[in-house]
């Protein structure tokens, strides 16, 4: 559901607008001019406007140009509605940082579908914003606990792993993380960011599982101004935020096989391209990899490229089961007990 301010002037279209959008199941607010929704907007903040041309008080391209400068109402999204043959006053609004634009007299069925790509981009950015707030900054340290030899020898293969990037002085290799859900993948994946010299670089832990597949491909490669509806400002994606830091794609199986060469090239050319850029921008992150699935078997059924394994699966760790580690504290403990 949305809350809608209609600022239009002509009465009888206004009621059909909110007519219809109540059916929808939205709320809206009707001003006649663009004074009364200044002062609307100083007392409660709409999800989206709906805003005409011409208007008594002033020019509605006027207002959105103001809309935009404003600290709070910026990010709004606005709708233009312009009368049959004024393009130029099209061109003009969506220059100005219009979300769209609408002809009138208004087809109501176009105005619904216009505000439900309205939703999903509001949806899609909130979603982003969270993300970059959320990993694009240091994490909690990690201690990784584990007495049994398993444990033991992956730390020690970590720890050679970790020694082995701090010498290196150009591309770093990337590590793939086996095993089952719950065993700590995320953790070791910390443990080597924090171990390491980039330590004080952003860990981003992009989870390919929980996120949309509609939001995946900006949520990992950003988007310029423009390139979908209520784009007003270029993004960086989180291989991007990550910049010398550790990105980490935990449960890399559930991506998108349509994104999987997308992500193969950023992988071996070390370059990522934002969604509607021309340009490819340097990637100088760490890449590790966590997986609970077989790879392979994906692979032999069509559901894994098999060069992005193959590039993935340059170092390979094997996280041991919990019920394995479980067993040797038992079995520590009993020892040890009088």
């Amino acid at each position: 559901m949305l809350n809608v301010l209609l600022v239009e002037d002509e009465t009888l279209f206004a009621k059909s607008v909110l007519k219809r959008l109540q059916r929808e199941g939205h709320t809206a607010t009707v001003m006649e001019t663009i004074t009364d929704a200044n002062e609307y907007l100083e007392k409660s903040l709409p999800d989206v406007i709906l805003l005409d041309v011409r208007l008594p008080d002033a020019s509605g391209l006027d207002f959105l140009q103001s809309l935009r400068a404003h600290q709070s109402w910026h990010a709004i999204p606005v709708i233009m509605m312009t009368a049959y043959g004024e393009l130029e006053d099209a061109v003009q609004a969506m220059k100005l940082g219009a979300t769209d634009y609408l002809k009138k007299p208004v087809d109501l069925d176009e105005l619904v579908l216009t505000l439900n790509k309205v939703m999903q981009t509001q949806k899609l950015s909130q979603q982003l914003d969270y993300s970059h707030v959320r990993e694009a900054h240091g994490s909690e340290p990690v201690v990784m606990i584990g007495h049994s030899s398993a444990m033991h020898s992956i730390k020690q293969q970590m720890e050679r792993i970790i020694q082995l990037v701090d010498r290196a002085e150009t591309e770093f290799p990337i590590i793939l993380i086996n095993g089952e859900t719950g065993t700590g993948k995320d953790v070791l994946a910390r443990y080597y960011h924090q171990s390491g010299k980039w330590r004080d670089k952003p860990f981003v832990h992009v989870d390919c599982a929980a996120l949309p597949k509609e939001l995946i491909e900006a949520e990992l490669f950003g988007y310029e101004r423009g390139a979908f509806t209520n784009a007003h400002q270029a993004k960086a994606g989180l291989i991007e935020v990550a910049e010398a830091g550790t990105v980490f794609l935990d449960e890399i199986g559930e991506l998108p096989i349509e994104l999987q060469s997308k992500l193969l090239n950023v992988l071996e050319r070390r370059q990522v391209r934002r969604i509607g850029a021309t340009q490819e921008r340097p990637v100088s992150a760490h890449f590790i990899a966590a997986t609970n699935r077989d790879l392979p078997q994906m692979v032999a059924d069509g559901e894994f490229r098999s060069d992005l394994y193959f590039r993935l699966n340059v170092i390979q760790l094997q996280m041991p089961p919990l019920r394995e580690r479980k067993w040797i504290l038992h079995h520590s403990r009993r020892i040890l007990s009088p």
